[in-house]
């Protein structure tokens, strides 16, 4: 489900400039940032093992801030398509948990599409029993993993998580996604050859 890597701890150029619209109150948000911000060392080791950067986003979680239960999802071809893996960077160092569960519980589907938009831009999820739901309850719900998110770790997005911010101030998160929609396992297998 994640495993740190040997990875510079922040992939982006130094001058990136986030829009004012994530600091501008006290909510969680997301937002995709050009592939363009990723830095030089970053993109030699992503092409050293043969992959391309399909989508960079921005999250923001506010002191507290929890994610409702899901798995990450992409519109693609008008479809929604189940995302397997991500590579996340904690850019703030808060302190940060991502946890995983099984459950039974309905899978509840976005309804929104906007077809026009860049595939980045339709990165969505599937909650579980209803929409926005945050609510883990031991009979719902199975904890089958649990990491602090710290170094640049691989992550499995396609099953249900959340992340919470334990810290005292915001929590920035550049979470990179790779075109080929690869599976947890292949990018594991891939990162481990680094230095070998």
């Amino acid at each position: 489900m994640f495993q740190e890597l040997d990875l510079p701890i922040n992939p982006l150029v130094e001058d990136v400039q986030f829009p004012e619209f994530l600091f501008r109150d006290r909510r969680n948000r997301y937002y995709p940032i050009d592939k363009k911000n990723i830095n030089e060392q970053t993109k030699k080791i992503f092409d050293d093992l043969d992959l391309t950067i399909g989508g960079v986003i921005i999250f923001k979680k506010c002191q507290n801030g929890i994610s409702p239960i899901h798995s990450d999802i992409l519109l693609v071809n008008d479809r929604w398509i189940k995302w397997h893996a991500a590579i996340n960077y904690n850019l703030t160092s808060a302190d940060s948990n991502m946890t995983w569960f099984e459950t039974k519980l309905q899978e509840i589907y976005p309804t929104r599409r906007n077809l026009s938009q860049p595939l980045e831009y339709n990165l969505s999820g599937i909650h579980y029993g209803y929409q926005g739901n945050k609510y883990v309850s031991n009979t719902d719900f199975s904890l089958i993993g649990n990491c602090k998110l710290t170094a640049p770790t691989l992550i499995r997005t396609d099953i249900p998580h959340t992340t919470v911010n334990l810290d005292s101030r915001d929590r920035l998160c550049a979470s990179i996604r790779f075109t080929d929609n690869h599976t947890y396992q292949e990018l594991l297998e891939k990162f481990l050859r680094i230095g070998q």
